[in-house]
């Protein structure tokens, strides 16, 4: 008698007033679950330390979304009576039990009301089931948040909603719990629970029934060694059509699901899932169901299957590798026997368990080695083994597959953007801080190539040097403004973009990317108004010994005018005063004063690419050449100039934490074996700016989020088309060996020639974007639209509800928004990419399981293949941190046998190995 008190125990974690009134003052009798043996409750309570083991036994928890429910529910039909068929538990079922699917998904994510069946864990953790008899309380006391319900054995549990993993909406009549639970009569209680009993042996008998290997591959992509999460329901609608069973179909069908997929843990993988109720809350009683790859299901079963002896034999095997030389026959030998299909598995599994350690491997991995290890010592034991370098083919080259179609690209701007640009200037006027305000010489340099287009009088390119004081100077380098009115996503260019994109060829072969109208309309012309440009400004002290290790760098909205274009004749004037001695002496005009300030800052940044090993001209020894080639000397120092602005560009892009992207070069001498040099061979050398990780990409985004247009990921696919083959520079018939990595192809970034190429006017429209960012992050008057005009919530209209409109007026209120404040942050951001992610692989996987051959590479293109840049290849163990062109955000790769990779390799990857947008995870490989 006292061990069935569990209803009077249980009364007791409540005060006496929150008792059913029918209840109050009575004691029901009820047999108790805890007079039963339940081994597995027991495996999954708190372990209890003994005092010699409290220093060194840590307490076990077994995670929520991993327990095997198979011994619990077996546990309860073996204390249900044996005659089952005369139980008349459907007699309370809900009248309307035969739902649809359709249906069945829509209300399984509704709160639990009087009748749902619920699956969840009580306060001690333990697994239960019931009938809900008692809905939530209230919210304002943590006790008070629970529901009641009443289990298989007819006895009271209160659970927390948030650990529910599996809910069936209103399964039995409410009208019949209510009654049952107002009489409080015994009997009544009973048939509550033949209900229960009835509803899980009938689903017990189609979990027998079924192969679940064949439900595994029937309902997903099974020939596609990938990971995705199917929803319940499909599942459920698979095992309908196998099982003509409609006994209470479609829920058991439902429930079975749920049951197969917990209790065959090498198959899926299940978490729980948030769902969001309204904006800011969210539960988290939702369970994610994600089938692992069908590699390694198999490399799982023939783990499984074999003996002691084979086991010991292999550790002996991976024992002695690890010793053996690795040159020597037996070695080989050894390897070919592992590597053999009959052990190749558990290789295969080990190699796995390193790159995604799921908690359900680690007894499978355990019993493999012999041993309880970490994934980060089996991968130092399969290293020095020589094991982990087993791993499937290569990932695919981007040489292989490009589809320029799927690239996005930044939409024109706005009016009032436009309007801000000039807003911009009209403030730094007022400030006295634009070129045009100042007493300043501006020189433009005289271009062959606008003389191509019959524009001698016009520049692309000028420069003016300001004097500090304290013998510090300002290099000012101007650029035309083209990407304020011209974005790269502009109808205006569409003609010449895709011809520029496809052959790689300007106008006249060797111009400008831009039309003749637009290079006029866009260039400086000597002597014409004031014209809007970009300037780039770095601060040089001619005494310092290092000016170049960490510049002053700013680039700025400027207008510039009084523009005097020079020739070479003014270049050569300026050169041959070479020290400050000769200025005295010579008459100099204000031009040839700018160009020796000017020829003295080039020498010292050569003079310090020289001190680090990278290339560079020495503007002294082609001065020295014949007089014909002055006119190349002139375009050389213009080259020059453009790798000096490139650099700077970089400084400025790293200062402001975005990753402008920069590579630089170094020179090798070719020494013949009688000691005399025989060429320079140039390669690429080490970045000139610190190495960029994904999370530049993840704070700033230019325009949008994942799912709108990311004017970064345009940077970063234009560049993806500047691959090997359209430049020569590699040979298809030897290995793949890319010369370029990542950046412009002359291996630095171009700020100085924003009309030349596609890729300069990119580069150019994200520094635009940078400088505007920098002013108004400075500046008051700009700080309440500063997010606006950066873009950052273009689409928040479809993310946000209750923002319908961004403009400049409204902005300053949407800002307040804590919504909008979470939704531009890293990760906020990332959790609607991978969410939305697993939301596409939710949409597709059905047709695609139906689909045996897919027609075209293009129908499977999105879901297989993800263009990815290595932003940090040190990642331990084999895993290298990437940036994804297609989703936008960071990534994780694990790396393939082969070269080793650098910053800046370009990879494709064809397979996601782990998804989780809870844990902001993602690996691909």
């Amino acid at each position: 008698m006292l061990g069935g008190l569990c209803r009077a125990t249980f009364f007791d974690s409540r005060p006496w007033c929150l008792w059913p009134r029918n209840l109050r003052g009575r004691l029901i009798t009820i047999p108790s679950r805890a007079a039963h043996s339940d081994g597995f409750f027991k495996a999954n309570k708190v372990k209890q330390a003994t005092s010699d083991e409290k220093t060194a036994v840590e307490a076990l928890i077994r995670r929520p979304g991993i327990l095997n429910l198979q011994s619990y529910y077996e546990e309860v039909l073996e204390r249900a009576p044996a005659n089952r068929a005369r139980f008349r538990g459907f007699s309370i079922m809900n009248k309307n039990c035969k739902r649809s699917f359709e249906q069945l998904d829509q209300l399984s994510v509704c709160e639990p009301v009087l009748g749902s069946f619920v699956e969840a864990r009580n306060s001690a953790g333990e697994v239960v089931c019931g009938i809900v008899t008692s809905v939530a309380f209230g919210r304002f006391q943590k006790d008070l948040d629970s529901i009641e319900i009443i289990t298989p054995d007819a006895g009271f549990e209160l659970i927390r909603p948030s650990t529910i993993s599996f809910h069936i909406y209103a399964l039995f009549s409410s009208d019949e719990i209510a009654k049952r639970v107002e009489q409080a009569d015994p009997r009544g209680f009973r048939l509550l629970k033949q209900g229960i009993v009835e509803f899980i042996d009938q689903t017990q008998s189609l979990v027998k029934e079924t192969n679940p290997i064949a439900v595994y591959s029937a309902p997903l992509v099974s020939n596609k060694n990938r990971m995705i999460s199917p929803k319940l329901g499909e599942v459920a609608r698979f095992l309908d059509q196998m099982y003509i069973d409609k006994t209470f179909s479609p829920y058991k069908h439902y429930f079975g699901a749920h049951l197969m997929m917990n209790n065959n843990p090498h198959l899926w993988k299940v978490s729980s899932k948030p769902m969001f109720l309204a904006p800011g809350e969210f539960s988290d009683r939702l369970t994610l169901y994600q089938s692992l790859p069908l590699t390694l299901m198999k490399s799982i079963g023939k783990a499984r299957s074999l003996n002691s002896e084979k086991l010991q034999r292999f550790r002996d095997s991976l024992q002695s590798a690890l010793t053996m030389d690795k040159e020597s026959p037996e070695y080989i030998e050894m390897v070919n026997r592992l590597g053999s299909d009959y052990f190749g598995h558990m290789i295969d599994l080990l190699r796995y368990y390193v790159a995604y350690p799921h908690p359900n491997l680690e007894d499978d991995v355990t019993s493999i080695v012999g041993v309880k290890m970490s994934p980060t010592m089996i991968q130092q034991m399969l290293r020095s083994s020589g094991f982990f370098s087993r791993m499937d083919k290569t990932p695919l080259s981007d040489l292989y597959l490009r589809d320029q179609n799927s690239l996005v690209f930044t939409p024109e701007l706005s009016s009032a953007e436009i309007d801000y640009f000039k807003h911009v200037r009209a403030f730094l006027r007022a400030e006295n801080a634009l070129t045009s305000c100042k007493d300043l010489k501006v020189i433009g340099f005289k271009s062959r190539k606008m003389e191509k287009l019959d524009l001698p009088s016009h520049t692309d390119l000028a420069i003016s040097v300001e004097d500090l004081g304290m013998n510090k100077w300002k290099l000012n380098v101007h650029v035309p403004d083209v990407a304020s009115f011209y974005s790269p996503r502009s109808d205006r260019l569409s003609h010449i973009k895709w011809g520029y994109l496809k052959d790689f060829e300007t106008y006249d072969g060797d111009s400008f990317f831009f039309s003749k109208q637009i290079v006029r309309d866009m260039s400086f012309k000597e002597g014409g108004p004031p014209k809007e440009c970009m300037t780039l400004s770095v601060i040089f002290d001619p005494e310092s010994s290092t000016p170049w290790i960490q510049p002053d760098v700013e680039i700025r909205p400027d207008v510039i005018e009084s523009l005097t274009i020079v020739d070479a004749n003014d270049l050569q004037s300026a050169y041959e005063k070479t020290s400050r001695i000769s200025k005295l002496f010579a008459h100099s005009s204000q031009s040839e004063e700018t160009l020796m300030k000017l020829r003295m800052i080039m020498e010292s940044h050569r003079r310090h690419r020289q001190d680090q090993g990278w290339l560079n001209v020495n503007m002294s020894e082609i001065l020295s050449s014949k007089d014909e080639y002055l006119d190349k000397v002139f375009e050389d120092h213009k080259e020059q100039l453009g790798l000096l602005t490139g650099e700077l560009a970089a400084f400025f892009a790293h200062k402001e934490a975005v990753p402008l992207l920069h590579s630089s070069q170094e020179k090798v001498s070719i020494v013949e074996q009688d000691g005399e040099t025989d060429g320079i061979q140039i390669r690429s050398g080490t970045p000139f700016v610190p190495s960029y990780t994904a999370t530049s990409y993840d704070h700033f985004l230019l325009d949008g989020g994942f799912s709108g247009p990311i004017s970064i990921t345009s940077y970063v696919a234009a560049l993806r088309l500047l691959n090997v083959p359209e430049f020569g520079l590699m040979d298809t018939k030897k290995p793949l060996k890319p010369l370029i990595s990542l950046g412009l192809h002359y291996g630095y970034s171009e700020f100085a020639k924003p009309m030349r190429s596609y890729e300069s006017l990119l580069n150019q429209y994200q520094l635009l974007k940078i400088a505007h960012r920098s002013y108004m992050s400075q500046h008051h008057e700009f700080k309440h639209n500063y997010l606006y005009y950066t873009g950052h919530l273009s689409d928040a209209p479809s993310k946000l509800p209750g923002i319908a409109d961004l403009g400049q007026g409204q902005w300053a209120v949407s800002f307040s928004r804590r919504q909008a404040a979470n939704y531009i942050t890293r990760e906020s951001r990332r959790f609607h990419v991978l969410q939305g992610l697993e939301g596409q692989l939710d949409l597709k996987f059905a047709a695609e399981a139906q689909r045996i051959l897919p027609q075209t590479p293009a129908d499977s293109l999105d879901l297989t293949f993800f263009k990815c840049f290595i932003l940090e290849s040190e990642s331990y163990p084999k895993l290298a941190k990437g940036y994804c062109v297609n989703l936008g955000i960071e990534v994780e790769i694990l790396l393939s046998p082969g070269p080793e990779v650098v910053i800046g390799d370009r990879l494709i990857c064809s397979e996601i190995i782990y998804l989780n947008a809870i844990e902001n995870r993602i690996v691909l490989r």
